[in-house]
């Protein structure tokens, strides 16, 4: 049962349970939580959902009997396996509160083994549907009570009585209904950060299966598939690769590595290279589904540059060298190579990238990210780069060398672009609410991602004189993060705290460097 606000169920193997998930209403913290956007947004994908003699399976909206407080949102039900085993005469598997609570279910297989009545809606609620795998014989609704919802789209489910996945291993057969039928993330979803970038590691069965165990997904075909898992993604080693790291440059100081540099590859094998028709090598970014890059004999793409060297006896009779432009940094990356080329591994020449090893004969990841930096991001070497010319006392954390009326500390802290920057644009922002019930005191603040010698108190006062630490549980604030990267470029997070203020009440953020 979950009561809080900006629900998300991601990548999860879940059984049992009265109800499989029950997502209902904030009681004790419901004039915050009535106010917080993401109290209306709830999303559940990625999921594995086996259940049993539960009657209902999803529950949506509120359960205390106040509906004013209920969820009254969306909830995002996508791209989740759901095996239902219950014998009873009736399995309901949305139950949304009232008609202000609504349901985007689509990609999803909606499994029911037996006979039992599988209806999708109870009473009430506003539910769509897009492309879903379901059983044979749903229903609409619970045949006992009046409808008072509304159910569209189901002209887009996928009817079929024999399950598309294997019932140990949840991954879908092969040639299944299911393969390439699903829609791209909405862009709603993906904005707000969820765009189906993983999958479990189903392979291990439930009772064994580790919960860090999580893959990334590549969609393996013209479109997604429909359910929790891709069809025929290798099974890939743990995120951190620990055992197959085989080189990180350059390793000289710096704050950041540049990533603006082309990607060289190189495959080797131990015969020479046979292009064929089918014959390609693509490259994927994690989460997006058409290869971002693709060299096939055919030429589509001549830059690449693809070029035989000499044999050398230690990397196999044949190599073939691929040029790859720039690519993003925090990022995991696949090589997929398919046809005839007898690859049997491959390795990186080009820094500054993370390698790893073959994962299976056709499968080579590797990845840009924080084991690109060679040195942590703190004041001085951020000043390197803010404004080389800065010496002596005009180096001063608490200098304020060109005179816009901000301590360079300050320009640190909030991830100013340059000493030319807009003031107003980059420093903390204050304001008033009133709701109608409550006032609210708001406060803006852009926080430097990078640094790692920074500290930040946000503090309140009643009187000017006397501060408080606004986490001192003597006062009801809300937290959340407006944007993890308002720049686009990693480097800051836009941050928000809210604090009821019916009475007058002061609010400061304060900052340091920490000096070990």
């Amino acid at each position: 049962k979950d009561r809080s606000s900006g629900t998300v169920i991601a990548y999860n193997w879940i059984e049992g349970g009265a109800r499989i998930l029950d997502l209902v209403e904030g009681e004790g913290i419901y004039h915050f939580t009535t106010r917080d956007v993401r109290y209306r947004k709830t999303y559940v994908y990625g999921n594995i959902l086996q259940v049993g003699e539960q009657g209902g399976i999803i529950h949506y909206g509120g359960d205390n009997g106040n509906s004013a407080i209920y969820r009254k949102g969306t909830l995002y039900f996508f791209n989740n396996t759901l095996y239902a085993t219950d014998s009873r005469w009736r399995t309901t598997t949305f139950d949304l509160s009232t008609n202000d609570e609504t349901a985007k279910i689509f990609n999803n297989i909606l499994y029911r083994e037996g006979t039992s009545k599988f209806q999708i809606l109870k009473t009430h609620g506003l539910a769509h549907l897009g492309p879903n795998w379901i059983s044979t014989g749903w229903e609409r609704s619970r045949d006992n009570f009046p409808f008072e919802g509304e159910l569209t789209g189901t002209e887009n489910l996928i009817v079929d009585s024999t399950p598309p996945f294997d019932l140990t291993t949840f991954l879908l057969k092969a040639d299944s209904i299911a393969e390439n039928t699903g829609i791209p993330i909405p862009s709603e979803v993906i904005n707000d950060g969820h765009n189906l970038s993983k999958q479990i590691n189903t392979t291990l069965g439930s009772e064994s299966f580790p919960l860090n165990l999580v893959q990334d997904r590549i969609i393996n075909g013209g479109a997604i598939d429909l359910g929790a898992t891709e069809i025929g993604l290798p099974n890939l080693p743990d995120q951190n690769l620990p055992d197959q790291i085989l080189s990180v440059t350059p390793s000289q100081n710096s704050t950041n590595v540049a990533l603006d540099v082309d990607l060289i590859i190189e495959l080797t094998s131990s015969v020479e290279f046979n292009w064929t028709t089918g014959g390609e090598v693509q490259l994927y970014k994690s989460g997006v589904i058409e290869p971002i890059w693709t060299y096939d004999p055919a030429g589509a793409y001549p830059e690449a540059n693809p070029s035989e060297s000499t044999p050398d006896s230690n990397l196999g009779s044949n190599v073939v060298t691929f040029n790859i432009p720039s690519l993003s940094p925090n990022t995991r990356y696949y090589v997929l190579t398919g046809g005839n080329q007898n690859v049997t591994w491959a390795r990186i020449n080009s820094a500054p990238w993370v390698a790893g090893n073959f994962v299976d004969p056709q499968t080579w990841h590797f990845e840009t990210g924080s084991d690109q930096v060679s040195s942590e991001l703190n004041y001085f070497n951020w000043l390197s780069n803010y404004d080389s010319s800065l010496t002596g006392d005009n180096a001063s954390p608490e200098a304020d060398p060109n005179n816009n009326g901000v301590k360079t500390l300050l320009e640190y802290a909030f991830d100013f672009d340059s000493p030319s920057s807009s003031v107003d644009n980059m420093m903390p922002a204050f304001s008033i609410s009133d709701d109608g019930t409550n006032k609210w005191a708001t406060l803006v603040w852009r926080q430097n991602s990078l640094a790692s010698d920074l500290i930040y108190n946000v503090e309140y006062s009643y009187n000017l004189s006397e501060w408080f630490p606004i986490n001192n549980k003597e006062i009801e604030f809300i937290q959340t993060v407006l944007d993890p990267d308002p720049d686009e470029d990693s480097s800051a997070i836009l941050n928000q705290i809210q604090v009821m203020a019916n009475e007058k009440l002061f609010l400061r953020i304060k900052t340091g460097i920490i000096i070990e």
